[in-house]
């Protein structure tokens, strides 16, 4: 049976690959990049790993790329790793991790808006209050207090007031933070729709909160942002 695929080739698997290709690109890493590989046959999911790396690396995020690389590997591994720049240090490819996505047009193309069930509200919470129960999705301190983002019905069970009803979108595409244009893209676009759109950034992802009654509105305009710019062809870093 072939290794599984380890956290950390999991997460460069996530990085290169737009949302829609990763379970084929997954399938093709445990299927045709495992235990078949000529020599290889005892090596577990942490073993693999300079490998699988390899191949993604060669693939940069296309599933063409992908399957010609494992070819490469099912022949002889070692022209594989040569071509990946890890043939002469066999912890070379522990350094090596797929940059995320700054070009405005790839990172429109890899968006993949998720919708999240139920309903979330923001509130303000008086300094000094305790956020125990809440778990809050955000937060942000101001003057006036904290303003906290959570579920509406963990808002009305605390007795918070809410400010803004809103749906939760997430953008699973993984982008830098200092990227420029994706916010004002999806914004605008949002805008010429009439819906509102405040926006959250995480280390990983940005996330929208639209007006609840709007959001399969919100998602239709996401989706069809995403469909003008076209299948996403992701850089492998370095």
């Amino acid at each position: 049976m072939s290794p599984t695929l380890s956290a950390a080739t999991e997460e460069r698997l996530a990085l290169l690959f737009a949302p829609a290709d990763r379970s084929q690109a997954r399938r093709l890493l445990l299927e045709e990049c495992g235990s078949n590989l000529p020599l290889l046959g005892d090596r577990d999911a942490a073993g693999m790993e300079r490998f699988r790396f390899a191949a993604l690396k060669l693939s940069e995020g296309n599933l063409g790329r992908l399957r010609e690389a494992i070819a490469v590997a099912k022949t002889d591994w070692r022209d594989l790793l040569v071509a990946a720049g890890f043939a002469n240090d066999t912890r070379a490819h522990e350094t090596w991790r797929p940059a995320p996505l700054q070009d405005l047009s790839r990172l429109l193309g890899a968006m993949q808006p998720f919708l999240h069930d139920g309903a979330y509200v923001f509130a303000s919470v008086p300094d000094g209050a305790g956020l125990a129960g809440l778990e809050p999705v955000a937060t942000v301190r101001e003057a006036e207090g904290l303003t906290v983002v959570v579920e509406e019905r963990v808002a009305l069970a605390a007795g918070l007031q809410p400010v803004f009803r809103a749906a939760w979108i997430t953008l699973e595409v993984q982008s830098e933070l200092q990227a420029v244009g994706l916010t004002a893209a999806f914004a605008s676009a949002l805008a010429r729709e009439g819906i509102g759109c405040n926006v959250v950034a995480g280390a990983f992802h940005d996330h929208l909160f639209v007006p609840f009654d709007r959001r399969d509105d919100a998602m239709a305009v996401l989706r069809e942002l995403q469909r003008r710019a076209g299948p996403p062809h992701v850089a492998a870093g370095s």
